[in-house]
């Protein structure tokens, strides 16, 4: 079988862009309108991609046929992407043969996906788990997907290798190297990668168009001199309005940006049946609590525990703290929807 975009070791990532054009990319059983074709005019977009950071990357990939949205009007940027869903789209990325394909993974089975889990199992694009099964209902973590995508487009790890705080030794890191290195990643917050988070349908698309030149790449941030997820004490009480005190979120402490903006923000994020936010949902998909924090945002900003057990008042205490740091950008889409950027 042949890897058909990267059959030349190092191949010009214009000729990939141009292998790939007629590639069609969908995510498991994607709904939603048709990939647009040149002569369409009437896509505009994704409702909730639309003014994004996702949304320049996203209908690029969405004009040429390389992804569609989840529904009718949506994309559904941070829906986590599964194992199984990953193999079926870099298998019709590349094309690859799915009919001719076998594995011997016992958790896969005859399933939608199980053709292409084969062939990129064959091509060396994704292993199974230590276990022998392909964990197909698992979500790709970034590490795994950014040494999926070294494989598929040939990155190279640079000598001198950008450093994490969250990413040591183990078996992506020359992965994360190379995408980073690439200008594909730049991280999830200065210092971090979030390796263990789940890629999501928006940060694929991000990877892929940066990749492919559709979208700029980003440069690496400068590396903080402490660790940010240990933050000292008087982080802590960095928050305008903070009263001190070890829970200043428990004394009279009133959020810098008002309680209704925050009230709207987690409605967006999390009202899951039009009842207003849930503070205490966790989704199983890596996001916790009514801001929807991923676990390694809420260390980063002083959190223990997980989000969506601590209080209201607390997370957007927190969510404070990580607006000062990544600004409303923290949430991409809701912070648009609402009006916030």
């Amino acid at each position: 079988m042949t890897r058909t975009a990267t059959a030349v070791a190092a191949r010009p990532l214009a000729t990939a862009a141009a292998l790939l054009s007629g590639a069609v990319l969908a995510v498991g059983a994607a709904a939603g309108p048709a990939a647009a074709d040149e002569d369409d005019d009437g896509f505009d977009g994704f409702d909730d991609t639309r003014g994004t950071a996702y949304a320049e990357a996203v209908d690029a990939l969405a004009e040429r046929g390389i992804t569609n949205g989840c529904t009718e009007t949506d994309f559904c940027p941070t829906r986590a992407l599964t194992r199984a869903e990953t193999a079926s789209l870099m298998a019709r990325t590349f094309d690859l043969d799915t009919d001719g394909a076998t594995h011997d993974f016992p958790d896969v089975g005859d399933t939608v996906h199980a053709g292409a889990i084969a062939a990129v199992a064959e091509e060396g694009l994704m292993n199974g788990r230590g276990s022998g099964e392909f964990a197909p209902r698992e979500e790709t973590s970034r590490a795994e997907a950014s040494t999926i995508l070294t494989r598929a487009f040939n990155f190279s790890a640079p000598d001198d290798a950008p450093f994490f705080y969250d990413v040591g030794g183990g078996v992506h890191a020359e992965g994360i190297a190379a995408v980073v290195d690439m200008g594909v990643s730049n991280g999830c917050a200065p210092g971090l990668f979030c390796p263990d988070e789940s890629l999501t349908r928006g940060q694929f698309a991000l990877f892929l168009g940066r990749t492919l030149g559709y979208s700029e790449r980003v440069d690496l941030p400068d590396t903080p001199d402490e660790d940010p997820r240990e933050p000292d004490e008087p982080e802590e009480t960095e928050v305008e309005g903070a009263s001190g005190g070890d829970a200043p979120w428990e004394g009279d402490w009133t959020p810098r940006h008002g309680w209704d903006v925050w009230e709207s923000l987690a409605a967006c994020e999390s009202d899951v049946d039009g009842t207003g936010p849930d503070w205490s949902i966790n989704t199983g998909n890596g996001f916790y609590g009514g801001l929807q924090f991923a676990l390694s945002s809420w260390r980063a900003v002083g959190g223990e525990g997980y989000p969506h057990h601590a209080s209201r008042e607390e997370q957007i205490y927190r969510g404070e703290r990580l607006q000062a740091v990544q600004g409303w950008g923290a949430w991409p889409a809701c912070s648009s929807k609402i009006g916030l950027r």
